[in-house]
């Protein structure tokens, strides 16, 4: 095999399956190293949506078909 067909191989395998897997890994690793950070976030959005002074929300439709 020349060397072109050696790296043509080599790039392929790398993207199609390490790179794949780096990504996945990274992203568990990050998942799992959370730190509460979820918590926050649901705890703000709270807030945020019930800030003094908001117009009340309309139901969507899917909520007005749950009432009927």
């Amino acid at each position: 095999m020349e060397w072109q067909g050696f790296v043509a191989l080599m790039t392929f395998l790398f993207l199609s399956i390490f790179a794949p897997l780096l990504i996945a890994l990274v992203i568990l690793w990050r998942n799992a190293l959370d730190e509460g950070w979820a918590e926050r976030d649901a705890r703000f959005r709270e807030v945020i949506l019930r800030r003094a002074g908001s117009p009340p929300r309309a139901p969507s439709k899917t909520q007005q078909r749950k009432v009927r």
